[in-house]
């Protein structure tokens, strides 16, 4: 019984490795960025707005991390229409540095639709560092999340 769940976990173990190895990075030829994604960080973070659950939403996480010169990529995902009839698809997103010296890299870009990316290449840095953003969904609202930019 023993040797069972051990080989049953080693099968695991094998098969979520490979799986984790097929994650592509985001194409960003469709954007302004021209530098790479981090091989270690290939998912681009999700901005989800909306009406989910019969309910407006608006999120993303609080704080990411990206390594210096690298990509730091956004991906849309708008959910449904609210009461008005105003299909979130079709209201635009954009993210820009909250102040003057975040916006030296965090300038204001926008997109709309499903899955559309909004990308940034980090700057190089002596230290770790952080920066705030904020993230605005016409109509919908605002938030200031953060992200720490590291050696």
């Amino acid at each position: 019984m023993q040797i069972s769940k051990v080989i049953c976990l080693s099968v695991l173990a094998a098969a979520v490795g490979s799986l984790a190895g097929c994650v592509t990075p985001p194409d960003l030829s469709e954007t302004d960025v021209t530098c790479a994604v981090d091989p270690s960080n290939l998912k681009p973070h999700e901005i989800t707005y909306g009406v989910k659950n019969k309910k407006t939403a608006l999120e993303v996480k609080e704080k990411v991390e990206v390594k210096q010169n690298t990509a730091l990529v956004f991906k849309l995902k708008p959910k449904g229409s609210n009461k008005n009839g105003v299909n979130y698809d079709d209201v635009y997103v954009t993210v820009v540095g909250k102040t003057a010296t975040d916006q030296v890299w965090l300038n204001s870009k926008k997109a709309k639709g499903d899955d559309s990316l909004i990308a940034y290449c980090a700057p190089s840095v002596d230290a770790d560092t952080t920066y705030e953003y904020e993230v605005h969904v016409d109509g919908l609202g605002m938030l200031d999340p953060r992200v720490d930019v590291k050696q």
